[in-house]
């Protein structure tokens, strides 16, 4: 008994030693599903939202969905933006968002690709003459993730903060809106009300 708890001892020390906790937020290169490579912080590789990020279906606005070659280019990231490496004129800065009608990244759930510092709805999204997408996420959505970790500005407003009424909520991540975060109380009131953000 006594070499079982020696040997334990010791491989909790060496296990804490091996531990980079710089390496947290270091960004990594998966594939998803589709092959389609994706950009992930450590964080969100490590959360629940990581297994259905790389189930769930990628949508983006009209006129800014990367060309096959975007597609299968490395992704590069700094400033918490991921971006793919092309030899095209294009921005391919892209930022993904994955957003869940429930709780705990349940229920009806994709993962929302826009460039950056775009302010994007739901109806951005929606098939030509549909409005399939709006009618599932607009004022549903009760959790959400980036990819990167990096935060977005989220509102209730569709044109984001056109009105100047509405500030916006911040978040990476928050796996249900339900709950107010000791960041920021007013998290309840964006739970099934946000209809617009930018990354």
């Amino acid at each position: 008994m006594q070499i079982l708890s020696t040997m334990l001892i010791a491989a909790a020390g060496v296990m804490s030693a091996a531990v980079d906790h710089s390496v947290v937020a270091k960004v990594t290169l998966q594939s998803r599903a589709d092959g389609q490579p994706m950009s992930f912080s450590n964080v969100i590789i490590n959360s629940a939202a990581y297994t259905v990020f790389l189930s769930s279906d990628i949508r983006y606005p009209a006129g800014t969905q990367p060309s096959s070659n975007q597609k299968t280019a490395t992704p590069n990231v700094s400033n918490n933006i991921a971006a793919t490496s092309t030899q095209s004129d294009e921005d391919p800065n892209i930022v993904y968002v994955l957003q869940c009608t429930k709780a705990g990244f349940r229920d009806d759930c994709t993962v929302f690709g826009a460039p950056y510092g775009q302010c994007v709805s739901y109806w951005d999204f929606n098939s030509q003459g549909k409005e399939d997408i709006s009618d599932r996420f607009n004022d549903k959505v009760t959790a959400l993730s980036t990819n990167t970790g990096g935060v977005c500005q989220f509102y209730r407003d569709t044109g984001c903060d056109e009105s100047g009424n509405d500030r916006g909520f911040s978040t990476s991540y928050n796996t249900n809106l339900a709950v107010a975060t000791p960041e920021d109380s007013r998290t309840v009131l964006y739970e099934k009300k946000i209809s617009s953000w930018r990354c």
